[in-house]
This record gives C-alpha cells, sequence and structure tokens, in this order.
C-alpha cells in the first residue's frame, strides 16, 4: 500500500485513540475492579460502529459496513497457551466465519474493519503508576 494511501488510516488511528483516551477515564470510574473485563471499539475507517462499550465475558454485535458486507463480530475473552487472550469469531452474512485471537490491549484490523480492546485491570494499574510519578 501506497503512504499516500495510509495517511487517512493513520489519522483516523489518531482520532481514534484520542477519543478512547478522552473517554476513558470515565467509564473506568463506573466499572468495578475485575480482571477479565474490557473495553472495546468496533470501528470501519469511514464510520464508527461502538464507541467503548465496557464488557464482561462474551459479547456479540453486528455491524453493516459501508460497502454492505455485515459482519457478526463475536469476543469471548478465554485462555490460550496458557495465555490470557481474547477469541474473535466474525461471521460475514453468507456464513463465512473467521476466527482469530488477539492479546489484551491491542487493536485487530481486517480490510476497513478495525476491533480494539482495552484491559480495564490493566489501564487501571497503568493510571496508578502515571498519578504515582
Amino acid at each position: 500500500m501506497k503512504l499516500y494511501k495510509r495517511v487517512p488510516l493513520l489519522i483516523a488511528m489518531g482520532f481514534i485513540a484520542g477519543v478512547a483516551a478522552v473517554m476513558l477515564t470515565s467509564v473506568l470510574a463506573q466499572a468495578p475492579a475485575a480482571d477479565s473485563k474490557y473495553i472495546v471499539s468496533i470501528d470501519e475507517v469511514k464510520q464508527r460502529f461502538v464507541d467503548g462499550d465496557l464488557i464482561s465475558g462474551s459479547y456479540t454485535r453486528t455491524v453493516t459496513l459501508s460497502d454492505g458486507s455485515r459482519h457478526e463480530i463475536t469476543l469471548t475473552p478465554t485462555t490460550r497457551n496458557g495465555m490470557q487472550v481474547v477469541e474473535v469469531k466474525d461471521k460475514l452474512a453468507n456464513g463465512q466465519v473467521s476466527q482469530s485471537y488477539m492479546w489484551p490491549n491491542a487493536t485487530q484490523v481486517n480490510g476497513a474493519l478495525m476491533i480494539n480492546i482495552k484491559d480495564v485491570g490493566e489501564l487501571r494499574e497503568m493510571m496508578k503508576h502515571a498519578k504515582a510519578g
């Protein structure tokens, strides 16, 4: 992909990260301390579908991209090879399912679809260290 085609994507990702940072403090203030809670955002480069939902356990959301494709996204915290991960299932309207795994505090991009997950417990710890420093 040429650099001039990546610039809008990079700008959008920076904007999304900025918005998430601003919203983070209010979301963390509302959430009780627990290990397996995550903040999830689902975006397309052109639009936002989920904006900082607080989840615990399995989470499913159906979104329609600007090209008309429908994706049913299911996120399930699980353990794989002894590590805490989030299973991502992306089911298309035609029944095709793709499955992958994400680390907490990661972003996954599949074409124009972007999924971002933040671990609430780890974010709280980072905030404690930032206040102490």
